[in-house]
Formats: C-alpha cells, structure tokens, sequence
C-alpha cells in the first residue's frame, strides 16, 4: 500500500446489476433456463468478479458431469460454495434458504 498513491474502491453492485451480470455471465450456447436470477442476486451480495468465478467453475463442473450445455442450480449453488469459501465468508445451509436441499444433494 505504501508504493500506491491511489486506492480506488469499487462498492458491490446492488441486485439488479448483480441479475444482470449473472443473466449475462454464462457463455451464450449454455441454457441457464433452470437458473432462478433473482434469488442469486438477492442471496448472494457478490461482486461481478467472483460471480464470473462462479460461472466459470459451474461451467467446469457441468463440462465434468457430461452436461456442459446445461447449468442448473445445484451446479451454480456448489460453486457459490466454494468461492464464499475461498473467501472465508460464511457459507451455511441458512445462507441458501430453500435451496439448501438440494445444495446438500449435489454436494453428497
């Protein structure tokens, strides 16, 4: 910090840019159809880089599970996992409300 003269700071986009980076994150030949937007933008209050992250790795896990044209949910949900845990931020069942099910299922 001492070298830099300049700390910009970017504030997390609200929820309605978060929909509209997840809406537009995933490649445009993947079918997101399954995916529910607005409770991703509303849970999870992520910047538009670790939503990318998230996309990529659910891109990842898809292509490893033979299903790489379809993201669902369950996919997306692990993959928010892991980043809130590489960020060492609270990663709960609570966290994911009535998706939490079917997170423990994709994770078992």
């Amino acid at each position: 910090m001492r070298r830099l003269r300049l700390v910009v700071e970017f504030p997390l986009p609200g929820v309605v840019e978060r929909e509209s980076i997840w809406r537009n994150v995933f490649p445009p030949r993947v079918d997101t159809s399954a995916l529910d937007y607005r409770y991703l933008s509303r849970q999870f209050p992520l910047s538009g880089g670790h939503i990318r992250s998230i996309a990529f790795n659910a891109c990842l896990l898809a292509a490893a599970r033979s299903s790489a044209a379809t993201i669902a949910m369950p996919i997306v949900l692990v993959a928010i996992k892991r980043e809130l845990d590489k960020l060492n931020r609270a990663a709960s069942e609570d966290l994911f409300g009535a998706y939490a099910p079917m997170l423990r299922e994709a994770v078992a």
